[in-house]
């Protein structure tokens, strides 16, 4: 075999490499199946079913347990502490929420988009160990914003959500306030993400079972994309989700 032709072979075989990884590392999009419903006037014939209640197949396929184009259903979750820690002017710091209350869309394609509103928070310096509140900062509250995700598998095993901010906020998620006469921190700090239409993964254990609540696990692993001010931050909480019509839901 000549040289050249050798090189073309090498070249080949790189390039089916490549695009083998990114193939195999990029994350996939999962699809939110509800309580069977019929489909919407644009969908005709586009379901599974012919009974409204999902069991027999064919027929008119007027039904179906997916969320297909133009489809939607609400949810609504809650959760109980969330954090949020970073620094700030060189101080590490810490803002601990009480509760948060979230609504929001299932649409098609695994997308969500929503609002969440955290109610009661406080702000604490961690240093040599232990968390200090600082009284003399006040959070200002409620903490409300938009949000948008999907839901993947490519980052772990199972399903995950991905939040990034709307797409007219580009890279902010939410402005956040600190207030006081003698703070020293006191400003208007922003969280963001670093990639527009990109933001930090949550776990959706057990997404595949069919559950009428889910569990939504934010940890400091899947949010390398958060900046709070011009610091690098890290959000965990945990939240119960549900269909606000009740009824089991899963993706797959």
């Amino acid at each position: 075999m000549s040289s050249n032709r050798l090189r073309v072979l090498l070249v080949s075989m790189l390039a089916v490499f490549a695009v083998s990884a990114v193939a195999s590392s990029s994350a996939s999009a999962q699809q939110f199946f509800v309580p069977c419903h019929k489909v919407i006037a644009a969908n005709k014939g586009l379901g599974e079913w012919e009974n409204n209640t999902c069991t027999v197949a064919g027929g008119t396929k007027e039904f179906t347990t997916k969320l297909l184009a133009g489809e939607t259903e609400t949810i609504t979750d809650s959760s109980g502490i969330s954090l949020l820690e970073s620094e700030v002017g060189g101080v590490k710091v810490l803002i601990e929420c009480d509760e948060d209350i979230s609504s929001g869309t299932l649409e098609e394609a695994g997308k969500t988009k929503g609002t969440i509103k955290f109610i009661k928070c406080r702000f604490f310096e961690i240093k040599t160990g232990a968390k200090t509140l600082l009284n003399a900062c006040t959070v200002k509250t409620p903490i409300e914003f938009e949000f948008r995700d999907k839901a993947i598998v490519g980052k772990g095993v199972g399903p995950e959500e991905e939040f990034f901010p709307t797409a007219a906020n580009k890279k902010l998620f939410v402005s956040i306030t600190l207030e006081g006469a003698t703070c020293a921190l006191k400003g208007t700090y922003e969280a963001t993400t670093t990639e527009e239409n990109k933001g930090i993964f949550c776990a959706l254990p057990e997404g595949w079972v069919a559950k009428l609540f889910h569990e939504i696990v934010c940890t400091s692993t899947g949010d390398e994309r958060l900046k709070f001010g011009t610091a690098k931050a890290s959000y965990t909480s945990t939240d119960t989700a549900r269909l606000t019509s009740g009824g089991l839901w899963y993706v797959e």
